[in-house]
């Protein structure tokens, strides 16, 4: 009998047991149902992963998740339950604003925020009639938060003859936001940086891109070509780590679909604009903490960027509270950096730094500005120092 053949679900009060090996000395298996007692996405848990058996004795082997924990939804403000309720109340249609929003979230639980550029907005840049920058309309930009977190993709590929890599398998390589890191598959520590990216789009696009590569950027039209300074990687497997929107084809596909698409109106999705963060800072601890837990207070701060919604302020007070909670008698505010890096549709990066809030700049050419563009950020760019008096 395999142990899949011997699993059973059982009720939290059953105290029966699965004998999966009749030999004197064997084992017994538990399938136990539990609830975590956190609520947030960050308290769900995958398969496999060990849980802490300390304090269940010594005959007690090995405690793991059968399966991965359900997500757990962050808890929802009244504030944020009335601003979601302005765009529940409705037509269900990919037409106006609201009902676009209603749709995508009602649709994909995966969509986080998104922001609806159409005709007259000033982010909009491919509703171009000729050479007089007039909006002829039925084009909408649909930019979309997938994911709350930075989510990193690692790819294997073989530079051509030319010292070229081609990005262009939809889904897995495009779109992209940046490129983490490359690495020869032999040597993967050692990062190259000795290349160039450049932008274009894929061909006869089901949407009118006007061959611009900046109005396809962060969508499923978007290509890219990876060069190497140097032929010395000629036929090499290389490593590549991209930091992607995921699911951006499967809204694409939605929106383009016989049952819900908009005859009338050219809809693109793209993932929203990124802005990645760091945030770095001193503090003195209280007199009579012992230990403070560093990994929780990044953990706070991490929680706090990355749930700004488009349009809302990254606020160094806020970071500097959200320090004040764990022991913490003080931030030694001189020190305490915020800044940032814009990817642009344009294939530029534009660097910000934090007065006493990070603001998002102002592109119209490049159609940049708070309401398309979000705040990322990870652990690892979250660095604080404890400061000994």
């Amino acid at each position: 009998m395999t142990l899949d053949d011997a699993l059973i679900e059982l009720e939290p009060t059953t105290t029966e047991s699965i004998k999966l090996n009749e030999e004197e000395g064997g084992t017994f298996f538990f399938l136990i149902p539990v609830i975590s007692e956190n609520i947030g996405e960050q308290f769900s848990i995958p398969q496999g992963t060990q849980l802490d058996n300390t304090t269940l004795g010594a005959d007690f082997i090995l405690a793991t998740a059968f399966t991965d924990f359900s997500e757990g939804k962050n808890t929802e403000t009244t504030e944020e339950l009335l601003a979601r309720a302005k765009d529940e109340i409705t037509v269900r249609d990919l037409v106006t604003t609201k009902s676009i929003n209603a749709v995508l979230r009602d649709t994909f639980s995966f969509v986080e925020n998104l922001a609806v550029i159409g005709l007259g907005d000033i982010e909009m840049i491919r509703d171009k009639f000729g050479g007089f920058g007039l909006g002829v309309g039925g084009k909408v930009d649909i930019f979309v938060r997938t994911s709350r977190d930075p989510v990193v993709n690692t790819l294997q590929k073989t530079v051509a003859s030319n010292s070229t890599i081609t990005l262009d398998l939809v889904g897995s390589e495009v779109p992209f936001y940046r490129i983490e890191s490359i690495s020869l598959l032999s040597t993967p520590d050692q990062e190259l940086t000795d290349y160039s990216v450049d932008f274009f789009l894929a061909n006869n696009p089901a949407n009118e891109l006007l061959d611009d590569p900046t109005n396809g950027r962060f969508s499923i039209y978007e290509r890219a070509t990876i060069t190497f300074n140097s032929t010395a990687y000629n036929g090499k497997e290389v490593l590549i780590k991209i930091n992607q929107p995921p699911q951006i084809s499967t809204l694409q596909a939605f929106v383009q679909s016989d049952s819900e698409r908009v005859v009338a109106a050219d809809l693109l999705v793209r993932g929203i604009i990124p802005c990645f963060t760091k945030v770095e800072f001193n503090y003195v601890k209280k007199p009579l903490s012992t230990t403070i837990d560093l990994t929780e207070i990044k953990n706070a701060i991490k929680s706090y960027i990355n749930n700004i919604s488009p349009g809302e302020t990254l606020n160094l007070s806020q970071i500097i509270s959200i320090a004040h909670g764990f022991d913490v008698l003080r931030v030694d505010v001189p020190s305490l950096t915020v800044t940032g890096e814009v990817y642009t549709p344009a294939n530029t990066i534009i660097e910000i730094e934090a007065d006493n809030f990070l603001e998002i700049p102002f592109g119209r050419e490049i159609g940049l500005s708070q309401k398309n563009t979000v705040y990322f950020i990870t652990l690892d760019d979250i660095i604080i120092t404890e400061v000994i008096i």
